[in-house]
């Protein structure tokens, strides 16, 4: 796993990756691979990831989002 840094519009990856169910948007300035998720919390928006990763924070809006599409995804 690594960051990746581009001059690209990171709205234009979200279109590419909307086909597949596995990423998601969780901040205006990161999408994250769900099948990558380790543990996340209601409490601070944040979501846990493996190195160099760590935890990262969602925004309260998209965080909305994220639990709705983990809710569909696994059950929760």
């Amino acid at each position: 796993l690594k960051p990746i840094c581009s001059s690209v519009n990171l709205g234009e990856y979200e279109k590419k990756l909307k086909q597949d169910s596995d990423f998601i948007r969780i901040h205006r300035n990161t999408i994250v691979n769900t099948n990558y998720i380790l543990r996340f919390s209601k409490k601070d928006y944040s979501i846990v990831l493996p190195a160099p990763f760590e935890k990262i924070y969602a925004s309260k809006d998209r965080f909305k989002e994220f639990m709705k599409f983990m809710e569909e995804r696994i059950g929760l």
